[in-house]
């Protein structure tokens, strides 16, 4: 694999591949999240605001949450390409990993 970077990186796999890129954040006005993709030429792009309920997770929930989202987003046009999804913090990472 060779990462090159945000917002968009080229990876090296078995066939089709597609990278997601996910990120959240959290302020006194409440935060949300972004996710976003490249696939053959186009980019992608889900966000939203969180919940009343949301804001009360711990940053790496709602990190994961975020990468979530983009995963469930983009579902349909992915197919059958494999996916790497990343995201700056280490513990949803991490999680994404064992899970």
């Amino acid at each position: 694999m060779q990462h090159e970077g945000v917002p968009l990186a080229a990876c090296d796999g078995p066939g089709d591949g597609a990278v997601l890129y996910a990120d959240a954040s959290v302020s006194s006005e409440g935060g949300g999240f972004a996710a976003w993709t490249w696939v053959e030429g186009t980019v992608y792009v889900t966000a939203g605001e969180w919940s009343v309920g949301e804001r009360r997770l711990h940053i790496s929930e709602l990190e994961l949450l975020a990468s979530r989202f983009g995963l469930v987003a983009f579902d349909g046009l992915l197919g059958d390409r494999w996916m790497w999804s990343f995201t700056d913090n280490t513990v949803a990472e991490a999680a994404m990993r064992h899970t």
